[in-house]
């Protein structure tokens, strides 16, 4: 739940970790705050707050929170929100993927490595922290890979979480990827004691000849006290069968996408039309008016017209003759 009011900006924590960009854009500050001088109104800022004192973090809106001070304000309007700072980071690190200044690929590195970074949010799967961050998974991929080690170089966490079809459990990927050791029989070549007959070995045999339990017992032994062989071919199987259901689902979402697309073209060229229609019927009516006053001007051309010609008839004026000068001199006359 959130509401919208004005909180003074010195009752902001802006400075406790919250900040997902790689730096701020000094030049967006400097612009905010001139935009802000003039009159202009921004959006308001994200703030979570958990009620105790220095508890409202500042999750989105750190270019226009310091262009409000660069202006010399007291106040900003805020979304104040319910949450605890660490709500106030996972909002932070999604923030700006959709609105505001684009973000710089240091600003998108920075948001992935503040989750991997955390021992709650480096255990869930790389498409759950893309969808986080408004990043692609290929790339939570390769930042993942640059900071764990290798499994084979030591101990690491064998379990994450992942989200599968609205289900959420946790997956062993200890020994997805590795190979099942061989196992290697024994020499079946036994000694020969002095002065007796070599007994000459067994021909070998197929591969898929079943040994019998006195040589499968050991080296069964062997197996169990060499390396734990936990059965992780399921888990390789629903790994893949779920990347199977997660790759149909995004091309659906890629079809249903090129649909909206489709039909936000034709809405866009149906209001070019009905936009240039409006035009068009403006300029009809504006003709019209022009038209109706032109008429009006001849006929009030054709009525003074017909007053000079009365005038000159009345007076006893050949047609041709100059009636102003005939006037003049009637003046000059009469005076």
């Amino acid at each position: 739940m959130s509401n919208i009011r004005n909180i003074p900006l010195d009752a902001i924590n802006a400075t406790s970790g919250t900040q997902s960009r790689a730096q701020l854009n000094q030049a967006t500050v400097a612009e905010y705050a001139e935009a802000l001088a003039l009159g202009a109104e921004f959006p308001p800022v994200v703030v979570f707050s958990d009620g105790a004192a220095g508890g409202n973090w500042l999750a989105d809106g750190f270019h226009r929170f310091h262009a409000h001070r660069g202006a010399g304000l007291a106040e900003i309007a805020c979304d104040m929100r319910v949450g605890t700072q660490r709500d106030a980071v996972l909002f932070s690190v999604g923030a700006n993927a959709s609105h505001g200044l684009r973000r710089t690929n240091d600003d998108k590195r920075r948001a992935v490595m503040t989750l991997l970074g955390d021992p709650e949010w480096n255990m869930w799967s790389d498409n759950a922290i893309a969808k986080a961050c408004g990043v692609s998974h290929p790339f939570v991929g390769d930042l993942r890979r640059t900071i764990l080690k290798p499994l084979q170089d030591g101990p690491a966490t064998a379990t994450r979480t992942v989200e599968r079809n609205g289900v959420t459990y946790e997956q062993n990927t200890a020994n997805i990827g590795k190979v099942r050791p061989t196992v290697v029989e024994p020499d079946s070549t036994l000694a020969v004691e002095p002065g007796s007959t070599p007994v000459p070995p067994a021909p070998a045999t197929l591969a898929c000849a079943v040994p019998s339990p006195a040589v499968a017992e050991p080296a069964a032994a062997v197996v169990a006290d060499d390396v734990e062989l936990p059965d992780d071919q399921g888990d390789e199987d629903h790994l893949f069968a779920a990347l199977v259901e997660e790759n149909k689902q995004l091309e659906a979402q890629v079809a249903e996408l090129q649909a909206r697309l489709a039909l936000l073209t034709q809405d866009n060229l149906a209001a070019q039309v009905n936009t240039l229609a409006q035009k068009c019927a403006q300029f009809d009516s504006l003709a019209t008016t022009r038209f109706n006053d032109i008429a009006g001007l001849n006929e009030t051309i054709d009525r003074q017209r017909r007053f000079i010609d009365d005038a000159r008839r009345a007076a006893g004026l050949p047609k041709g003759d100059d009636l102003l000068a005939w006037i003049k001199a009637a003046a000059r006359r009469a005076a």
